[in-house]
């Protein structure tokens, strides 16, 4: 890796791991040929790489950083039905990770870019309720109802729309008037 010599780093790497399967430094060095494909833009490659370590070593503390850089990886080749798979996964499997957040963040823009607008109001109405404290979770709310509104499911954005009332019922009117 040093070298820059990433193709060969990668197929070292994997060696390792195929014939040393389950040591100690297993997912770290499928980390690291994982990291490899990425330098290359080899990202199924490097995707790859990320789920071997959440098959091999569901309990690493790398696994979560591995889903969520795979899911990265997919949106990169393009691939966003399934980023958003990976995005799922890890939401599920480590949700106390620190990436969940951002994976939940990102699992809605996975799901617009598919044009599955219910698919993207459920994804900020998770975030909105699993991390009410965070900046723009008001905007993000009522883009919820929007997106349920655009996949023609009205009443839900009705729903959203009343939550959001009862919510934040602190945020000021518009007036009528313009200054």
């Amino acid at each position: 890796m040093a070298s820059q010599a990433y193709k060969d780093a990668s197929q070292i790497f994997l060696s390792i791991e195929t014939r040393y399967p389950g040591s100690e430094y297993g997912d770290v060095v499928l980390f690291k040929a994982a990291e490899c494909f990425e330098k290359t833009e080899k990202w199924v490659d490097a995707c790859d790489g990320y789920y071997r370590i959440v098959k091999n070593y569901p309990r690493s503390k790398l696994a979560p950083n591995a889903l969520f850089n795979a899911a990265l990886d997919f949106e990169k080749a393009n691939k966003y039905d399934k980023a958003a798979k990976a995005y799922e996964l890890l939401i599920t499997s480590y949700p106390e990770s620190d990436k969940t957040k951002d994976a939940l963040f990102n699992l809605g823009l996975c799901y617009e870019k598919l044009g599955n607008m219910d698919k993207v109001a459920e994804a900020n109405e998770r975030y909105t309720r699993m991390f009410p404290g965070e900046k723009d979770v008001e905007a993000m709310l009522l883009r919820t109802a929007q997106y349920y509104a655009k996949a023609n499911l009205f009443g839900k954005a009705v729903t959203v729309y009343r939550n959001f009332i009862r919510q934040y019922p602190q945020v000021p009117k518009r007036s009528k008037r313009c200054s």
